[in-house]
Parts: C-alpha cells; sequence; structure tokens
C-alpha cells in the first residue's frame, strides 16, 4: 500500500513540473513527505523498515506474472519468508521462459487465428458453398403479362354514375329491373369523349327498355301466373357491369363492360363490350386503326388463334387496348382464349 502511496506522489510530482502546474507538484512533494515520516515512525516504534520492504518485494513478485510465489509472498509476515519466496521467483522465471511441460503444451496448441493462411481459406470456401444457395432463375413475365399488372382506377380519372330503374307488375311486384355503372371522364379529358359514352349507354338503356315494355305487356314467359316454377328470385334484370378502365391516355382511353341478361333461366347470361375512343375525334374506333391490316383480315388471323372452325364476325369478337397491346376477346367469357397483338 505504502508502495501504491509512493509511486502516486512521485507521478503526481511529475505531472505538476510537466504541465507548470505548481499545485500537483507541491502536492507530491507533500505525499513523499508524508510516506516518510510515516516509515520513521514504524521505524522508531520497533517494527523497523522490514514490513514495508517485504511488501516492496512482494509487489515485485506478482510483476513476475507466477500465482503460486505470488501467493505465498502475498502470505509471508516475516521479512526471511519474503526474501526466500522473491528468490524462488527469479528461478522459476527463467524455467517458464524455457518452458515447463504444462505451458510447452499451450505453444504447442495453435489458436484457430494462427491456422494457416491457405487452410483459413479452404475452410471459408467450404462454408460459403455449404451456407450460399445456388442461384434459382426465373422466368421473366411477358410484356403483356406486366401490362395487365397496371390498373387504372375509375376514381382517378373520373366517376362511376349508378342507376337503376324499377318496373312492377299488376300484383304490384317487382317484374323487371335494370342496373347501369356508367363511367364519365373529368373535366380534363375531352368533352367528346364523354358525348361518345353516353350515346353507347343511351343503346343499352333503350334495349333495356324494350325489354321492360315486353315483360309489362305480359310475355308469359316472365308472368308467374302462367309460369309457375318462377318466384321472386327469379326476377329478370339487365346489368351493364363496369369490368374495368384498360387504358387511359391522351391518344385514347378504352374501356371493359359486361352485360349480363337475367331472362329467370338457370344462370345468367354474359357477354363482353370493349369500347375504344379517340380522344381527339370523340369517336370509337375499329381495330384496324392499331394493326396495318383490315378489319377482314384481323378477323380472320385473331379466328385461327383462337382455334375456331370458321371466321368469326364482331358480334362474336370485341378488343381493347393496353399500353402497347391490343387485346381481341370473345365476347363470351371464357369460351376461348384471349389473342394479344402488338399495337402499331
Amino acid at each position: 500500500m505504502k508502495l501504491l502511496f509512493a509511486v502516486l506522489s512521485i507521478l503526481l510530482f511529475l505531472i505538476g513540473v510537466k504541465t507548470h502546474k505548481k499545485i500537483h507538484a507541491i502536492a507530491g512533494i507533500i505525499f513523499i513527505a508524508m510516506l516518510l515520516i510515516s516509515i520513521a515512525t514504524e521505524m522508531a516504534a520497533g517494527s523497523g523498515a522490514g514490513v514495508w520492504i517485504a511488501e516492496l518485494r512482494e509487489s515485485m513478485t506478482l510483476n513476475q506474472n507466477d500465482p503460486e510465489t505470488a501467493g505465498e509472498a502475498a502470505g509471508a509476515e516475516e521479512q526471511a519468508e519474503a526474501e526466500e519466496a522473491l528468490e524462488s521467483a527469479e528461478q522459476i522465471k527463467p524455467e517458464a521462459e524455457t518452458g515447463s511441460a504444462g505451458q510447452v503444451e499451450e505453444k504447442e496448441t495453435p489458436s484457430p487465428a494462427k491456422q494457416p493462411k491457405q487452410e483459413e481459406s479452404s475452410i471459408k470456401k467450404d462454408a460459403e458453398k455449404t451456407a450460399a444457395p445456388s442461384p434459382v432463375k426465373t422466368a421473366s413475365p411477358s410484356p403483356e403479362k406486366k401490362e395487365e399488372e397496371k390498373r387504372y382506377r375509375p376514381e382517378d380519372y373520373g366517376v362511376v354514375e349508378m342507376e337503376k330503374e324499377e318496373f312492377y307488375g299488376k300484383d304490384g311486384e317487382v317484374s323487371y329491373y335494370y342496373k347501369m355503372e356508367n363511367f364519365y371522364l373529368s373535366d380534363t379529358f375531352s368533352r367528346r369523349v364523354n358525348a361518345a359514352l353516353q350515346k353507347i349507354y343511351d343503346d343499352y338503356e333503350a334495349q333495356y327498355l324494350r325489354t321492360a315494355e315486353l315483360i309489362e305487356s305480359g310475355f308469359d314467359e316472365f308472368d308467374e301466373s302462367a309460369n309457375p316454377t318462377l318466384s321472386a328470385a327469379d326476377t329478370p334484370y339487365d346489368y351493364w357491369q363496369l369490368v374495368g378502365l384498360k387504358y387511359v391516355g391522351k391518344d385514347y382511353i378504352s374501356i371493359l363492360y359486361n352485360d349480363i341478361p337475367y331472362m329467370s333461366n338457370t344462370h345468367p347470361y354474359s357477354r363482353f363490350d370493349g369500347i375504344t375512343i379517340n380522344c381527339r375525334t370523340g369517336k370509337e374506333v375499329t381495330a384496324s386503326e392499331f394493326l396495318e391490316k383490315s378489319n377482314e383480315e384481323i378477323l380472320e388471323e385473331v379466328s385461327k388463334k383462337m382455334g375456331l372452325e370458321d371466321t368469326a364476325t364482331w358480334d362474336d369478337i370485341d378488343f381493347y387496348l393496353t399500353e402497347s397491346s391490343i387485346v381481341f376477346i370473345y365476347r363470351v367469357p371464357d369460351w376461348w382464349e384471349d389473342v394479344v397483338m402488338p399495337r402499331k
């Protein structure tokens, strides 16, 4: 303990001298003086400097890095035992440097960090081969499939106006109704496009009104009294359903509709209707405007690709646009596969 006190006092004194701070130097001198007074007091009391010297030798022994000798020195109570412990430490130190049995074994056992570089490299490569899976090649989607992933939300380009009209029979029950989902573009587009769309909607609504007149006239097929198999759930209807916007650009607008009539049959009937309008002229266009072929040539080619026995008509086939393609569809859904051609 006194040795530690002496070392700290000297360090404090040296720091004060080097940094030119007198207070540190003076403090160091005071601590050294206190240490000397303490030693002198012990000597005057008759204990002598032996204990202090033993403590000094004990600290030196600990610096030899020998746990057994350090333990003996820590337990020494007299000067003679401390001196013998110090001599023992000086004898063991050279032996440790040349190597004892236990120490030699530790040196001969290389740590993982000291493995040859070549061996370490090979181990690392093997581990990487084991851990890293082989790359899996995936087929890139075709351009047509990529285009189909793009969706044009109606609310981003305009509004959908829902319309429903019901008609009642003599019994006061609904005898027929029709629903229409009419889409209109916002004012940022040409008004001519909306005018063309409105004409198409009016034509379909006129068909639905004729159906309503036919039912009201007492056509037996829809009369529950004449046909007892009918029920309220068999109420005839027509549904003009918006399938979606397929393409919206400054050049063209292409929309796909589904006309669904139900006339109390087993299930509703369904028929697609593609609407493609030129934004500049406001007129509905034909497929020949996007292909360097006539409409007759297009029908022949599409019919052949669909696998039809005979050449179809435009009552059987329709089309809509995507960003770079024109898609031909059979009007009755799930009947024939679509035919995709690049736009010109």
